[in-house]
């Protein structure tokens, strides 16, 4: 492998010698794993300026394409070719170590979560390979702007992000689906799995371990659907959404005509648009959830054991506005228990203690950045 990169960097390099082109932007998500998160929602806006749209994709990507944007296969001739002379790079995750970004080109930095409950980057130091926080670093140096979807996050980029640069606080791009055509989004997610407009959706939607343990996702799906219909007085169906780093292990659980298999979906913030109730465990989901006036409920099995996993949390559960559990009779219990008056107080505290800039329009405002980024460069 890393005979390999010497190779793509050095072809990568050759191809410094074409002029970068201003026009051209070159969008990465999860290092190419599809068409979402941030990204996705930026391009849905630039399209509509003279702009030249390219996505990194994996060998194993399926997800379809609008025809505004050309899907370049990493590791290929004409991907490297583009990443050297595109004038933009938009990405949600950190570049690999071999990539070098050329002085005229522009580096956006949307990353891939706003508000984040467990340790990360600089915080979480002992528990990342040698390799990643190399990569890490050296992908800060490159880039010209990091987004921000709160004052809170504002503090934790600077803080530990290993990042100097500009910050620009225009909120989450993903985040606008939740105050955008809300009823046109559950409407698309309830087509796709073929539920009834009026039923209850739950999102179960936990993280992954280093480990890819897949024992911890224990959740009685049958029993809570049960308790939900009984809560609310309503049919239920709950959609199951792995993380991108273990969803290729979703076919180890089993479905049925209540429980569905959401972990291919392209686009997580949908199914949150789409969902009634969220159960998750460590996720950044139950921050997004907020804004789009979810419950959500925390479920783990392994509290003690993640936290040392990940060096600790930034927020206690104390302080959370979710009711946490760590076995399905606790969960039962707080499905049961749930009073949403408290839970809207305590919401609305936390929201305004974290002072989130999401309102709908934060793909508005990166598109005019880069719209002032390119009339600079020009």
């Amino acid at each position: 492998m890393r005979f390999l990169r010497c190779i793509w960097s050095i072809v990568y390099r050759l191809f410094f010698v074409f002029r970068i082109d201003n026009n051209k932007v070159l969008f990465t998500s999860f290092y190419g794993k599809g068409y979402g998160d941030s990204p996705k929602y930026i391009a849905e806006i630039l399209k509509e300026y003279n702009f030249k749209l390219y996505w990194t994709i994996n060998a194993s990507c399926m997800d379809e394409f609008p025809p505004y944007i050309l899907p370049l296969k990493k590791n290929r001739i004409n991907w490297l070719y583009h990443m050297a002379t595109s004038g933009v790079w938009i990405d949600n995750c950190r570049k690999q170590r071999w990539i070098s970004k050329r002085s005229k080109q522009f580096y956006i930095q949307t990353w891939h979560g706003g508000i984040c409950l467990k340790k990360i980057e600089m915080d979480a130091m002992g528990t990342l390979q040698k390799e990643y926080i190399e990569a890490a670093q050296h992908d800060s140096k490159m880039i010209n702007a990091f987004i921000s979807a709160s004052s809170y996050q504002t503090e934790l980029i600077k803080k530990s992000f290993w990042y100097n640069g500009d910050i620009i606080e225009t909120g989450l791009p993903r985040s606008d689906i939740f105050y955008n055509n809300t009823k046109e989004t559950r409407r698309k997610v309830c087509d796709c799995f073929g539920i009834d407009y009026n039923d209850g959706i739950i999102l179960y939607a936990p993280t992954f371990r280093n480990s890819n343990n897949l024992s911890v996702y224990n959740l009685d799906s049958d029993r809570i659907i049960r308790v939900c219909e009984e809560k609310w007085d309503s049919r239920y169906r709950m959609i199951i959404r792995l993380h991108p780093n273990v969803s290729n292990e979703c076919k180890q659980f089993s479905y049925n005509k209540s429980v569905i298999n959401g972990s291919y979906y392209p686009d997580s913030n949908e199914l949150i648009c789409a969902s009634d109730v969220i159960i998750t465990d460590y996720s950044s989901i139950m921050f997004e959830a907020l804004e789009n006036s979810s419950i959500v409920f925390l479920y783990a099995s392994d509290l003690s054991s993640y936290i040392n996993e990940r060096d600790g949390f930034y927020f206690s559960f104390d302080e959370l506005p979710f009711d946490f559990a760590e076995t399905n009779n606790q969960l039962e219990k707080c499905i049961r228990n749930f009073d949403y008056k408290r839970y809207k107080l305590e919401t609305d505290t936390f929201q305004n203690r974290i002072k989130s800039f999401n309102d709908g329009f934060a793909s508005k405002r990166v598109v005019e950045y880069i719209l002032e980024q390119r009339k600079q460069a020009l």
